[in-house]
């Protein structure tokens, strides 16, 4: 599932209630060892909200736009049947989370800008710190 983080523009995957429970979402392949990460650097948050680990997951053939499942909050396609593992960031926090699940028009759309300054916030500050300090080991 895919609920609303309290005070947050972002949502939270969390394990559904049903067994069959899905969430569309982007598959990333190929990443390299530094994309994956920064991609973890940016999921890290102080207070341990969420989980980095492997879950199974399908392809879904036939979306023309990869950002559909954001928009619209369905995807009708069908699978192509290749079920594989990927890493997903997993919420464990539930005391956070609202019972009710994330909408990218209400949750997201009013506040991109506030999620554009903290993505311009964590280049210019976290990802820079942590690459100045790869940089500095590996000149030792």
């Amino acid at each position: 599932e895919r609920l609303r983080i309290i005070g947050k523009s972002y949502p939270a995957l969390v394990p559904g209630e049903r067994a069959d429970s899905a969430v569309a979402g982007l598959i990333y392949e190929d990443l390299t060892e530094e994309v994956q990460q920064t991609l973890d650097l940016f999921e890290d948050d102080e207070d341990d909200h969420y989980v980095k680990k492997l879950v199974t997951t399908s392809y879904i053939n036939g979306v023309e736009n990869p950002f559909l499942w954001a928009t619209s909050g369905q995807v009708s396609a069908t699978r192509f049947g290749e079920t594989i593992e990927a890493y997903a960031y997993v919420w464990v926090n539930r005391s956070k989370l609202a019972s009710f699940a994330w909408n990218f028009a209400l949750d997201f759309e009013p506040k991109i800008g506030g999620f554009l300054t903290m993505c311009r916030d964590f280049v210019a500050g976290e990802l820079l710190e942590s690459r100045t300090a790869q940089t500095a080991k590996c000149s030792r």
